[in-house]
This record gives C-alpha cells, sequence and structure tokens, in this order.
C-alpha cells in the first residue's frame, strides 16, 4: 500500500509539474519536463482528490490540521508553542521561515509552488507576530507630552513602549 500511494504522489507531482524546488519568484529549478499523464492517471488522481487523498503526506495533513484550527480559532497564526499540538506549532514556525527564506531570495528545499499555493488558499499567516500600526512622529510626540504632563516625568519603565521610543530618539 505505501509503494502505491507512493506512485500516486509521484503522479500527483508530475502533474503539478512540481518536482523540482522553488526559488523567491516561484520558478522551479528542476528544468526538465515530465511526460504528461494519460487520462487513465488523470482520473485516478481526480478520484484520489475527491476522497481527500493526502498527496503531500505530512503536509496534507498539517493543512487539515491548520484548517481545523482556523475553524476553531478564527485565524492561522498558530504559536510555535501550541499546546494541544507541539508538531503542528513547529510545522507552521517552518513554513514561515522558509517563506522569509524565499522573501530575502533564497530558494527553499522545502516550501515548493504547490505547498506554497495550498498554504496562500487556506489564508495561512506567513506572520505569527501581529501587525504593529505605524504611529507618527507627531503622535508619539504627543502621548509623550501628556505622559510628561501627568507624571511629571519622561517615561521610561512604567511605559516601556514610550520608554523605549524616547531612548531611541535621544540617539539622534
Amino acid at each position: 500500500l505505501s509503494e502505491w500511494a507512493s506512485r500516486m504522489r509521484s503522479l500527483y507531482n508530475q502533474r503539478l509539474g512540481t518536482q523540482g524546488n522553488v526559488n523567491k519568484k516561484g520558478a522551479s529549478k528542476n528544468n526538465s519536463e515530465p511526460p504528461p499523464l494519460t487520462m487513465g492517471q488523470k482520473e485516478k488522481l481526480k478520484e484520489l482528490e475527491s476522497l481527500g487523498f493526502a498527496f503531500d503526506g505530512v503536509f496534507d495533513v498539517n493543512v487539515q490540521k491548520m484548517l481545523a484550527y482556523k475553524a476553531k480559532n478564527g485565524h492561522t497564526k498558530i504559536p510555535t508553542q501550541y499546546t494541544p499540538d507541539t508538531a503542528l506549532g513547529y510545522w507552521a514556525e517552518k513554513c514561515r521561515r522558509e517563506h522569509n527564506k524565499m522573501g530575502r531570495g533564497e530558494s527553499s528545499d522545502y516550501l515548493t509552488l504547490d505547498r506554497l499555493r495550498k498554504l496562500t488558499t487556506i489564508g495561512f499567516t506567513f506572520s505569527a507576530r501581529p501587525s504593529q500600526a505605524v504611529i507618527s512622529f507627531e503622535e508619539r510626540l504627543a502621548q509623550v507630552k501628556a505622559y510628561r504632563e501627568e507624571h511629571g516625568k519622561d517615561p521610561t519603565i512604567s511605559h516601556p513602549e514610550l520608554g523605549k521610543w524616547v531612548s531611541k530618539q535621544r540617539l539622534y
């Protein structure tokens, strides 16, 4: 059975043309074209897809787990130290790390075009950190002034966010 499943996954990859690795632009590093699939092979793949066959093994299983997490929590910002399923948390971190590599122009041995497509399709969040709103200099200055009026001193440890901003301004 495992040999058969392996052959089916190979056919699936052949159909997608994603046997090689990809770089930032999504170009395959493997330039040889696989032979086209026969009509019978295409039908087998369609039937297996309709059954939810995990063509990409553990990756597809983790995508399904991520969908369940998203349904329960409303997002895909799964933490690395996700207690109910630490393997899923580490897998999500690996996907983010590989995506970041690609963003720097490096190739990824893990994220193929198909895998990237699957993650994008489910709305995977490639950054687990919450996005921070950019606050203008004028707004921060107004916050510091308000803090001074209320406390009679510059913010430091008592207000870490403003204290850090004031410290950075002193460097300029």
